[in-house]
C-alpha cells in the first residue's frame, strides 16, 4: 500500500491461490466484488493520471509514493492496476489548474452515495437528499458508498452560456476496459465526458424503437452481451451496394442523429419518498436526472481499443458533475470549472440555513513569531489563535468587498446622475435651438407670403390702371367723332321743342 496526504491511492490485492478454483472463477489479475472494487476501474477507462506519468516518477525519487509505484512496476505490470475514482478525483484535483472566472450554476439535482456520520454535522448535509428504503437516517445509503463526492446535474443550458456549449463536450458511450475473465467482479456501461467515466444504470429513447416508438435498456453491473447496446445505439447490420463497383457493403451507423436518454448510478436516487408505504413514490422525478443526447458516430476509444459510440450532450437534460469533498472542486467529466464558494437553496428547508459560504485558510507551516511567545506558553492556544487570525482575515476581506462594492454603487450612481444631468441640459439646449430655428422659419414664410402677395396687387393695380387709361382715350375718340352729329341733333330738338310752345 502507498500513502499519500489523503490516504490510501494504491492498494494492492492477491488473489487466492488454493489450487481449487479454475482460472475462469480465479484470475490473479481478476477484480474482487465488495466496497473497493465497486468503487474501482481498470485505469484505462480515467482520463491520463498523473501518478502513471513515469517522468514524475522520475522527478520525485524521494517522494515515498512514486518510489512505492516504482517498486510495484519492477515485473511491468503496473498497467493492470485498477484505480478508485477516489484515488482518480485526488489526482486530477491535485495537478489540475482551477479557472480564476467566477461562476454561478444551477444544480437541478444531487446525490451523495456516502455514510453519514453523526459526530460531524456536514454543512451541505441539509441539501442533500436522504435516500435508502424503510433505513434509519444516520446509516443510510445504498450498494457501496463513496464517502468523497457529491454527484450534480447541471442545467445544461446555464452550462452552454457560463461554461461552454454542452455539444462541444467531448462524449461517447462505451464499455468499461477490463483486465482478466469479465465475468468476474463489476462490467458497467459508461458514459465518458472528456475520458471521466460515469456509470450508466439505463438507456432509452422515445424515436421511433420499440412498442409505441419507445424502448428503454436497463443494464446491470454484471458482464452482459453488448451487441443488445450496440442494436439500441446504432441499429442492425444493414447491407447496401455502396461498392466501388456497386457491391454490397456493411453499412455503419444506421442511429445517427437519433436522440436518447441515459440514467446514471450517480444520478439515479434524487430524493425520498412521499409516502414510504408504497413501493415506488419518488418525491423528485427520477427523469430530472437525465442526460440526453444524440448519436453522432461508431467510433474506437484509443485508450481502451474498445468499440464506442460518440455522442453530443443535449440542453434537453442535465450536464452530470461531481465535487470532490477534500478539495471542495467541482468537475464535468475532466473539464474543472472551481472551486465551491458558496451554495444557496432556491427553497427553505424547515427551517435550515438557505446558503453556505466556504471559507479556505493557507496551510500554517511555521509559527507566526508574534504568537512565539504565547505560543511558548499554551500551546494549546496556536490551533485557537490561527483560527481566530483566519476568521478576522476572512472577516476582514468580506468587509472590504463591500466597502468596494458600495464605493462602486455610489461612484455608478454619481455618474449615472451626472450623465443624467448632462443629457438634460443638451437636449434643452437642442429644444432651444430647434425652436428658434423653427419661428425664423415660420417668420421668413411669413414675409415671403406678405410680399408675393402685395407683388401680386401691385401688379393687378397697375393693369387695372392701364386698362382704364387705354378705355378713356377709347371714348374720348369715340366722343370726338360723335359729337357734331349729336350738336347738330340736339339743336334741332331745341328748336322743335321752342316752335312747338310757341
Amino acid at each position: 500500500m502507498c500513502r499519500r496526504e489523503f490516504g490510501p491511492l494504491v492498494l494492492t490485492e492477491e488473489a487466492p491461490a488454493d489450487g481449487k478454483s479454475s482460472p475462469a472463477q480465479v484470475g490473479s489479475t481478476g477484480p474482487f466484488a465488495g466496497p473497493v472494487w465497486y468503487n474501482s476501474l481498470y485505469w484505462t477507462n480515467f482520463p491520463p493520471l498523473n501518478c502513471f506519468d513515469e517522468r514524475q516518477w522520475a522527478q520525485h525519487q524521494d517522494s515515498d509514493f512514486f518510489a512505492g509505484l516504482s517498486e510495484l512496476n519492477s515485473d511491468g505490470r503496473l498497467a493492470e492496476q485498477y484505480v478508485t475514482f477516489g484515488a482518480a478525483r485526488e489526482d486530477l484535483c491535485q495537478n489540475a489548474r482551477m479557472p480564476k472566472a467566477s461562476r454561478v450554476l444551477k444544480a437541478e439535482v444531487m446525490q451523495y452515495d456516502g455514510v453519514r456520520d453523526l459526530n460531524w454535522h456536514f454543512p451541505l448535509q441539509s441539501y442533500i437528499p436522504k435516500r435508502g428504503n424503510h433505513t434509519p437516517y444516520e446509516v443510510q445509503s445504498r450498494r457501496f458508498h463513496d464517502n468523497g463526492v457529491i454527484n450534480f446535474g447541471l442545467n445544461a443550458e446555464e452550462f452552454s452560456d457560463s461554461v461552454m456549449p454542452v455539444s462541444d463536450l467531448d462524449a461517447c458511450i462505451t464499455t468499461n476496459d477490463y483486465t482478466g475473465y469479465p465475468g468476474m467482479g463489476y462490467f458497467f456501461t459508461l458514459l465518458r465526458i472528456g475520458g471521466w467515466p460515469y456509470r450508466i444504470s439505463k438507456i432509452g429513447t422515445f424515436d421511433g424503437l420499440g412498442e409505441g416508438g419507445r424502448t428503454e435498456l436497463n443494464i446491470g453491473m454484471s458482464g452482459y452481451g453488448e451487441q443488445v447496446l450496440w442494436q439500441l445505439l446504432e441499429g442492425g447490420p444493414t447491407h447496401a451496394p455502396t461498392g466501388s463497383e456497386g457491391q454490397m457493403e456493411i453499412q455503419g451507423c444506421q442511429r445517427t442523429g437519433c436522440r436518447y436518454w441515459c440514467q446514471l448510478y450517480d444520478l439515479d436516487w434524487l430524493g425520498p419518498k412521499k409516502d414510504e408505504s408504497l413501493a415506488y413514490d419518488p418525491e423528485i422525478p427520477p427523469e430530472k436526472g437525465y442526460v440526453w443526447f444524440r448519436v453522432v458516430d461508431s467510433t474506437v476509444l484509443p485508450s481502451t481499443g474498445k468499440k464506442a459510440v460518440r455522442i453530443q450532450l443535449l440542453e434537453d437534460g442535465i450536464v452530470p458533475a461531481w465535487m470532490d469533498l477534500h478539495f471542495l472542486q467541482v468537475w464535468v467529466g475532466d473539464v474543472p470549472l472551481g472551486y465551491l464558494n458558496e451554495a444557496t437553496a432556491d427553497v427553505d428547508f424547515d427551517g435550515d440555513f438557505g446558503r453556505v459560504k466556504v471559507f479556505r485558510t493557507l496551510e500554517v507551516v511555521g509559527t507566526p513569531k508574534r504568537l512565539h511567545d504565547m505560543a511558548s506558553k499554551n500551546q494549546a492556544a496556536i490551533p485557537m489563535l490561527i483560527l481566530m487570525h483566519d476568521f478576522i482575515l476572512a472577516e476582514a476581506r468580506d468587509k472590504a468587498a463591500d466597502i468596494c462594492k458600495k464605493g462602486e454603487e455610489e461612484f455608478s450612481i454619481e455618474v449615472h446622475k451626472l450623465i443624467t444631468d448632462q443629457k438634460e441640459k443638451v437636449r434643452q439646449a437642442f429644444e432651444r435651438k430647434t425652436k428658434s430655428v423653427e419661428t425664423n422659419y415660420a417668420i421668413a414664410k411669413s414675409m415671403a407670403i406678405n410680399k408675393q402677395r402685395l407683388e401680386k396687387i401691385k401688379a393687378r393695380q397697375e393693369v387695372v390702371g392701364k386698362v382704364g387709361e387705354e378705355v378713356k382715350a377709347q371714348l374720348s375718340s369715340e366722343m370726338a367723332k360723335q359729337l357734331p352729329c349729336a350738336a347738330g341733333a340736339l339743336i334741332c330738338q331745341m328748336q322743335h321743342d321752342v316752335a312747338m310752345g310757341d
